[in-house]
């Protein structure tokens, strides 16, 4: 009997050492980017009276059965004068890569699609 509540508890060892591998998913902590979004606004022209709702998404990819991989974050700033949002695209460690805007929407300097 005892062998076979090993292998339960190595299995459950197994999926929780798994879960812990991946903390961006497993643990909604890709909110640690909040801070390098807020830079990238501070050092772009934006005025901060544009500014309203910050959203975070993180882009994934499976690259084999069930194996979830973090390939990038977005940070979706919300500007209140046009219809569209600046978009921070950063890296699985919150290093930006580029930003741009989205829709109507402008800032000096940054490019728009």
């Amino acid at each position: 009997m005892i062998v076979r509540i090993i292998p339960i508890v190595a299995g459950a060892a197994l999926a929780v050492a798994t879960l812990l591998a991946m903390p961006a998913l497993a643990s909604g902590r890709h909110d640690r980017c909040e801070p390098a979004v807020d830079e990238e606004i501070s050092r772009l022209p934006v005025d901060p009276e544009r500014v309203g709702a910050i959203s975070l998404q993180v882009r994934s990819y499976n690259n084999r059965q069930d194996n979830t991989r973090v390939s990038g974050i977005l940070g979706w700033v919300e500007l209140r004068d046009c219809r569209g949002r600046l978009v921070v695209d950063m890296t699985p460690r919150c290093r930006v890569k580029q930003s741009y805007t989205t829709g109507s929407c402008t800032v000096p300097g940054v490019p728009a699609f």
